[in-house]
């Protein structure tokens, strides 16, 4: 069962831009892999794209999470919502702890399609700016998958160092600012991005996201506040796009996922890359 009292961390993010907000934390006890059903993304659903191609062809494996799903219009309230959207989500992970966000997100917006959900999107728009500028702490991969990693640091000689998989590969690119890439070696299609700023502005990682020339419209789109490595910083929803500055304050990181095509979004190495960057 879910232990709503243990504090958990933030799961993922659809890039179909859904919202969930819940204050109360989940834990698969099992598993000791947790979630925190404000960002739950595995919730949802159908975002505009109806068509999308759904992970999950053989049904066994999600019976018991399908069977206590429900659509919003089933339920009284969005507590409820939340807590059903969460005990769907333990039951996924609990049946395979290593499933990734994409995944687990196909499932579930299978389930939605399959039964007929029509509103999830509007139920929870209204819940989106409720929740923008929440301390939030930013989790994007499992104890268990980054402690079966082989990990390489990267030193970037500008204050701050991080780890990614052997699996992927680092490249410096000097075009204007600098650039820090991270890629899989056998696919360029897909990235992770450090964009390395000058902040001879002194401003704090904060001040710039939320200022004109960082693209980024609170009252389009949600940020949460989070601390690396003792550093405060900003991010979107899931973690796709996150900023901080260096610990002198000379330089703003701007780290984001790009993918193109059919490729695979590195979730996971994101979430290695921010779970082990260090500033000196």
């Amino acid at each position: 069962m879910v232990d709503k009292n243990i504090a958990a961390s933030h799961l993922s993010y659809l890039d179909c831009g859904l919202y969930i907000s819940k204050i109360a934390k989940i834990k698969i006890q099992e598993y000791k892999y947790v979630m925190n059903k404000k960002h739950l993304i595995l919730l949802l659903i159908v975002c505009g794209v109806i068509g999308a191609i759904l992970f999950f062809a053989n049904t066994e494996k999600k019976d018991d999470a399908g069977s206590i799903f429900k659509c919003p219009e089933e339920m009284q309230n969005f507590d409820e919502y939340a807590d059903n959207r969460a005990e769907v989500a333990s039951l996924l992970y609990k049946k395979n702890p290593s499933l990734s966000t994409e995944e687990a997100k196909n499932i579930i917006m299978e389930m939605a399609i399959k039964k007929g959900c029509s509103n999830d999107v509007d139920y929870l728009k209204e819940y989106k700016q409720s929740i923008n500028g929440e301390e939030s702490e930013l989790d994007l991969v499992s104890d268990d998958y980054f402690n079966n990693q082989k990990l390489l640091e990267y030193d970037s000689g500008l204050g701050f160092s991080f780890k990614y998989p052997d699996y992927t590969k680092v490249e410096r690119v000097y075009e204007g600012n600098s650039w820090i890439v991270i890629s899989p070696k056998d696919n360029e299609n897909t990235k992770i991005i450090i964009s390395i700023g000058d902040n001879s502005e002194n401003l704090k990682a904060e001040e710039w996201f939320l200022g004109e020339n960082s693209g980024f419209d609170p009252s389009e789109d949600i940020f949460f506040r989070t601390k690396i490595d003792g550093q405060n910083a900003v991010y979107t929803e899931g973690g796709t796009w996150l900023v901080v500055n260096t610990r002198d304050n000379k330089y703003r990181l701007s780290i984001a996922k790009l993918t193109t095509g059919d490729a695979k979004v590195m979730y996971k190495e994101m979430g290695i890359v921010l779970k082990t960057l260090r500033f000196k």
